[in-house]
C-alpha cells in the first residue's frame, strides 16, 4: 500500500517525517511513503527535499496512486478534502478538528461506513503516556481542570481557540466519560488578538461525576498544558509537555512525582492509523470520537454567543 501526506506546512511537515518514519521500520514491507502534497510548490519540494520522497503536482495525483492519506490541511478545507478522500476509498488519518462543523463531520463519518475504510482523527494528546496512566487509575474525582495556554502565534488563526485548542481537552474528558451525561453549566470567553474567540472558560459537570473546568488561551503569557485532578485526601496534576505526573496530598505533607517521559504523540498516532489500516488493531479516536468533540465545541460557541 501507498501513503502521502496532504498539507505540509507547520504540522504536515512532522507528520510527514512520521510517515518516513514508520514506512522505514516497523510497516517497511507493507506500506510505501510515496509522496507528499501542498498547495505550496515550494513548500511541497522543500520537505520532499529534506525526505527524500516525491512530490505529487497535484491532488488529483494523490487521489489516483495512494490508499493511506494523512490531511494536515487548513481547517476549513478538511471537509472538502476528506470528502474526495473517503469516496476515493482512501484510509485517511485527518488532522484535528475534523471538519469546521459536527454535522460535515457525521457526513465523513457515514462516507467512511460506506467504503469500508478506515477514518481516524488527529487528538493527538489521548497518546501521552501520563494521561493513558491517569484514564487506568482514574478515582472518582470531585474536580477535574484542564488547562491549554499559549501565547499568540500568528497561524491557526482561521478558527476560533474553541475549535482550536479546547476540541482537544473536550475530546479527553469524553474519553473519559464516554457513557455518562455532560451538561455544561456556563462559559465565558474574550476577544483579544482577532476577531474571534481568544480566551475561552468553560464550565461542564458530569453525571455522577466531577464538576469540570476546560481553560483555554491562546493570548496567554505563556505555555500551560496541564490537568488537575482533584480527590478526596490528594490532586493529581498532570503536565502534558513533560509527562511528568505530581501527587499532592491536601495538606501539602507529601508530594510524589512520577516522570513517564515524553512521547512522540504524531509517531504513536500515526502508528495507530497504520495498525488499523492494516486490520492489526482499531483506531484509538474514530471520527464518532470526532463529531462528539464537535458537538460540543457548537454548544460551547452556541453559550459564548448567547
Amino acid at each position: 500500500m501507498k501513503s502521502a501526506v496532504v498539507g505540509v506546512g507547520y504540522l504536515g511537515r512532522f507528520h510527514a517525517q512520521k510517515h518516513q518514519q514508520l514506512t522505514q521500520s516497523k510497516f517497511k514491507n507493507q506500506i510505501e511513503f510515496a509522496g507528499v502534497f501542498d498547495v505550496d510548490p515550494a513548500q511541497a519540494k522543500k520537505v520532499a527535499d529534506e525526505l527524500g520522497v516525491p512530490v505529487f503536482k497535484t491532488f488529483q495525483e494523490v487521489l489516483n496512486q495512494v490508499q493511506i492519506v494523512t490531511l494536515a490541511t487548513t481547517t476549513a478545507s478538511h471537509f472538502e478534502l476528506s470528502q474526495s478522500l473517503l469516496q476515493n476509498k482512501i484510509h485517511s488519518l485527518i488532522e484535528k478538528p475534523l471538519a469546521m462543523e459536527w454535522a460535515q463531520g457525521e457526513e465523513l463519518v457515514n462516507l467512511a461506513k460506506k467504503n469500508k475504510v478506515t477514518l481516524m482523527v488527529g487528538h493527538s494528546e489521548r497518546f501521552s503516556f501520563a494521561f493513558e496512566n491517569y484514564q487506568k487509575k482514574i478515582n472518582r474525582p470531585q474536580s477535574l481542570q484542564f488547562y491549554r495556554h499559549a501565547p499568540f502565534l500568528n497561524r491557526g488563526l482561521d478558527v476560533d481557540v474553541v475549535l482550536d485548542l479546547s476540541v482537544h481537552d473536550i475530546d479527553l474528558l469524553l474519553s473519559l466519560y464516554p457513557h455518562q451525561p455532560i451538561e455544561l453549566l456556563s462559559c465565558v470567553g474574550g476577544k483579544v488578538k482577532t476577531s474571534k474567540w481568544d480566551w475561552v472558560q468553560a464550565f461542564l459537570k458530569v453525571k455522577d461525576g466531577p464538576q469540570v473546568l476546560i481553560s483555554t488561551s491562546r493570548v496567554s503569557a505563556q505555555m500551560q498544558r496541564e490537568l488537575w485532578a482533584y480527590e478526596n485526601q490528594m490532586h493529581k496534576r498532570i503536565h502534558f509537555q513533560t509527562g511528568l505526573q505530581e501527587v499532592i496530598r491536601k495538606d501539602n505533607s507529601e508530594i510524589l512525582k512520577e516522570d513517564f517521559g515524553r512521547r512522540d504523540h504524531l509517531l504513536a498516532e500515526t502508528e495507530n492509523f497504520f495498525d488499523a489500516v492494516l486490520g492489526a488493531s482499531a483506531a484509538r479516536i474514530t471520527g464518532e470520537n470526532a463529531v462528539q468533540a464537535l458537538q460540543w465545541v457548537a454548544k460551547i460557541r452556541n453559550a459564548l454567543e448567547g
